[in-house]
């Protein structure tokens, strides 16, 4: 029998390639790829990159010779708290089934409070096998649901509203290298957070400076597709799309209305122009997610021939700033 373990400790350098395979081999098959992918952009030197490998050895005995490489049976448990731009987090650990996982989860949530890291999600398919129990009380609750949503751009027949060329529908006019004018910029996002169905409890959590800088890290950052939408002079929308070149996708990373301009059309028309934006960039297919509560946003994407084709459940630790 393990000998106490439910102490947890960051992996010792020597400990990390056998911890780092042990992580991968007991997460979900899908979160293995996502896991993958995360390594290989992360730096092997950077030291701070690895400060939120956590694990659970199977004995002091074991932990005492860390100056060697473990072997992944010395490892009762292993979590990953990988940083983020923005000032966030993505937790990577499988799912939990015994004391060790439920003290290393638990010594994550102790991770990011010191560290004070407002937002650290852990995302998973629902068939997963995460319980939201456990989730909860190693400090971690079921936040929402996200649906995946994606229209295809290819062929001769387009969606309903898709060009070939950009075009601006109900009348907007769309202004590109919306980042030139920061603050314009800034005060429409905050408008379009007024009483938003899509995850409302993220408003507050961290400076949208850090919100901004994570909405850069998505894709491949192209400033001119970043767009203020206005209608008879007045800003009334904002726009964020980006590339993903391997893929074929273009992303609708962020789209909001400002509340005093909603009811008018302007969200169908403002998803119609990055449909047609990324036709003319020849991308295959236009992919977002939303909130599975927001059933008005869904229908607007249903209309415009989005379907979906995942759902994701959201696990997170919230720590608003003061």
């Amino acid at each position: 029998m393990p000998e106490k373990p439910c102490t947890v400790v960051p992996s010792p350098p020597a400990w990390r390639p056998a911890a780092l395979r042990k992580l991968h081999d007991a997460l979900p098959g899908d979160l293995q790829a996502g896991l993958a992918q995360a390594l290989h952009a992360t730096g092997v030197a950077d030291a701070a990159a690895w400060d939120g490998l956590l694990i659970a050895p199977t004995s002091s005995a074991a932990l005492a010779a860390s100056v060697h490489e473990a072997d992944p049976a010395a490892i009762a448990a292993v979590a990953w708290v990988q940083r983020l731009p923005g000032d966030t987090a993505c937790l990577w650990i499988p799912p939990v089934n015994d004391a060790a996982g439920l003290a290393v989860m638990r010594a994550a949530a102790a991770f990011v409070d010191e560290r004070h890291i407002p937002l650290t999600q852990l995302v998973a398919s629902p068939d997963d096998g995460y319980a939201d129990a456990d989730c909860e009380l190693a400090g971690f609750p079921r936040f929402t649901t996200l649906r995946y949503l994606y229209v295809d751009l290819t062929g001769d027949a387009l969606p309903v509203g898709a060009h070939r060329q950009p075009s601006a529908p109900n009348g907007l006019h769309f202004a590109g290298d919306a980042e030139r004018e920061a603050v314009r910029l800034q005060q429409l996002i905050e408008q379009t957070y007024v009483g938003t169905l899509d995850c409302p409890q993220l408003d507050g959590v961290r400076p949208l400076a850090e919100v901004l800088e994570g909405y850069r890290s998505q894709g491949t950052h192209r400033p001119e597709h970043w767009y203020l939408a206005q209608a008879e002079g007045l800003d009334v929308g904002v726009l964020i799309l980006a590339e993903h070149p391997g893929l074929g996708n273009w992303e609708v990373v962020y789209m909001g209305v400002a509340a005093a301009a909603r009811g008018r059309g302007y969200g169908s028309a403002i998803v119609e122009f990055a449909m047609s934006v990324a036709a003319s960039r020849h991308a295959e297919r236009l992919v977002l997610a939303v909130d599975a509560a927001n059933e008005p946003a869904l229908q607007m994407y249903r209309a415009l021939g989005f379907i979906t084709w995942g759902e994701r459940v959201v696990y997170a630790r919230l720590r608003a700033r003061a």
